[in-house]
Formats: structure tokens, sequence, C-alpha cells
């Protein structure tokens, strides 16, 4: 993933963001449909880990909420900050910082809600134990009775029935402007770990130039196994939907996690 995020793919991986600009606008919609179902409306306080350009940061923040995007790439986080001045969009501060540890982040245990969104952090770890330190460390940077929002990311699940039934492995291709890009995703059923291939090419004309490619393993959770882990570190699953906007419930092999968790009382470690 360094190479995606920190290294000689950033280019390519921040034109793809780019192009997900609108994208990012309807996970926006989503996300602020859920915190205000759930009693957390505009001027409440977010956090958003792996928030890249801003794409979704910069339109709840648009829409009312004040929001603190963290992202450990730096390159991400300069190019956002640009996009965010050129836009005139306020209410959005985009900060290099580990997730995992959150020791450059200001005001810990004063948000009103953290998210997550495009399976950005949740799996991206040798073990569930890492994803259980990446949740006890929210829990730490969250208001009590505070909301994680885990919007629009891969399940086990959807995964299995997409590949297993369907059959669909790819390689999948987008075309960008300066970039083309293949996925072949591979689900490993026996550890949940979902391993995807992006080659990334320049386009030169009507020809790909080969850039490099980069592997990454992904760990999938079924909506039952996220519930366990979020009740390990002090959260309780509020809500799973399928379609946040008209508020219909999970569907297992169809549905991406679109999840609400809500902090507990009682302070970790």
């Amino acid at each position: 993933m360094e190479k995606l995020f920190r290294g000689p793919l950033a280019e390519a991986f921040i034109e793809l963001a780019e192009s997900m600009w609108e994208r990012g606008r309807r996970e926006a919609e989503n996300i602020a449909t859920m915190l205000q179902r759930h009693g957390v409306g505009p001027g409440a306080r977010l956090l958003e880990l792996g928030a890249g350009i801003g794409r979704v940061a910069g339109h709840l923040a648009a829409m009312g909420y004040r929001v603190l995007g963290i992202d450990y790439s730096e390159k991400f986080v300069e190019k956002g900050r640009e996009i965010l001045a050129e836009k005139g969009i306020t209410g959005v501060e985009l900060l290099v910082a580990d997730a995992y540890t959150l020791e450059d982040v200001p005001g810990l245990g004063s948000y009103d809600a953290a998210y997550t969104t495009w399976t950005t952090l949740l799996g991206y770890s040798p073990s569930p134990e890492c994803d259980k330190q990446l949740l006890e460390t929210l829990h730490r940077a969250i208001k009590p009775g505070g909301l994680l929002v885990i919007a629009n990311t891969a399940s086990y699940d959807r995964a299995a029935f997409t590949q297993g039934l369907c059959g669909c492995r790819g390689p999948f291709l987008t075309i960008l402007e300066n970039y083309a890009l293949t996925e072949q995703p591979v689900l490993d059923p026996e550890t949940n770990t979902l391993t995807n291939t992006w080659t990334i090419y320049r386009l030169d004309g009507k020809n790909l130039l080969y850039l490099d490619e980069a592997t990454f393993k992904l760990r999938l959770y079924t909506l039952k196994e996220l519930k366990q882990l979020a009740e390990q570190t002090g959260w309780k699953l509020e809500a799973a939907y399928h379609d946040p906007q008209h508020g219909t419930t999970y569907k297992p092999g169809i549905s991406s996690l679109n999840t609400v968790l809500r902090r507990g009382d009682g302070i970790l470690g």
C-alpha cells in the first residue's frame, strides 16, 4: 500500500480520488443521514479516518458539520488542502496522522462521531487484533454516547456472493484522464481475506505505458463478526443498513457494511 499512498503510484491514486469527488457527495449524504437518524446533526464535530483528499469531508463540512480528516499520506493531505481551498470549502481540516494511535490529533475525547468510508481502514491489518486496537483508540477519541459510522465498506457476505455465485473476479478496468488501472481481486474463504492487485498504466494517446503494480490484502468481516469485535472494544451495534437513505436494513450477500456503532460510557485502557 505504500506505493499507492506514499510512493510512485500516489499521483495516480490522487487522480482516481479526484474523479470520485461527486461520488464523495453521495457518500457524505449517506453518512449524514445515518448520523442524523441517530442523533448527531449539523454543527457536530466529526473525525474522519483515512480522509484522503477530503472528497467526503468537504461535502460534510458544506452540510454544516465540523470535520477533522486524518490520513497518513502527506501527498493526499497536501492535495486535499489545495482542492478545498480552490473550492472555498471551510469547516474542514486535513491532518497527517496515524489512525491507530491518534497521537497527533487534537481534542481527543471531544468528537461527537467518527466515520470511515469506502473500505478505508478496517481490515487493512495482518490480524483482527489491529482492528481491535483501532476501535479501542477511537473509543477514547469519541464522547461517551457518540457514534462511529462505518460506511460503504466491503463485507465478506457480499464478496463471497460476488465471487462464489457470480464468478466475478476481474480484472476490472478503470480509465482516468492520465492513467488506467486494473484490479484483480481474489477471495480466500478460509481466512476471509481479499487479495487485490492494482496495475497502473500511464495513458500515452491510445497506448498504455506500464508504471507499476501494488498488491494488498484486506480482511473482510461479516456483520456478526463486526458486531462481536465492536462489543469487545466498548461499542454497541445500533443499526446496519442496506440503503441508508431509505433506512432499509442490511441484506446479507447484497449489502456493503453501513453500520452505526455507539460508544459505551466506560473508559478503556
